[in-house]
C-alpha cells in the first residue's frame, strides 16, 4: 500500500522573504493545497529550546520533493504550525513509500 493513500488533508505554506528596500522580512505564500497527513506526537505541551514557550509537537507526512524547509509556516484549515525539521524517508521498496516527515509545532 502506498503511503499517499494516508494523505487525508490539504495544507499550504508560507516562507519568510526579505522586504525590498528594508531590513525586514515577512511571510509570503509559498505552496498552496498540497496533500499531507498530520498527527500529534503526544497530547502534552513541551518546552522548545531556549525560547521559554510551550508547544504541541506534530509530525506531518507529505510527498517527497515538496518544497518545505525549516522556518516555513504550514497552514492547515484554521491552524498554523511552524516547521522545525524536515526528513526524507523511505520505508520498504520503491517510490510509493518515499515521503517527507516534517516536524511541526503549534504554539500555546
Amino acid at each position: 500500500m502506498s503511503i499517499r493513500k494516508l494523505f487525508n488533508l490539504t495544507a499550504s505554506t508560507e516562507r519568510l522573504s526579505s522586504v525590498s528596500g528594508s531590513n525586514r522580512s515577512t511571510y509570503q505564500a509559498n505552496l498552496g493545497n498540497f496533500r499531507c497527513h498530520i498527527q500529534p506526537v503526544s497530547g502534552e505541551f513541551s518546552a522548545l529550546g531556549q525560547a521559554g514557550g510551550f508547544f504541541n509537537n506534530f509530525r506531518m507526512f507529505c510527498p517527497n520533493g515538496t518544497d518545505i524547509i525549516e522556518g516555513d509556516r504550514v497552514i492547515q484549515g484554521a491552524t498554523t504550525y511552524t516547521v522545525q525539521g524536515v526528513l526524507s524517508r523511505e520505508y520498504g521498496r520503491g517510490s510509493n513509500n518515499r515521503h517527507l516527515e516534517v516536524i511541526i509545532v503549534k504554539g500555546k
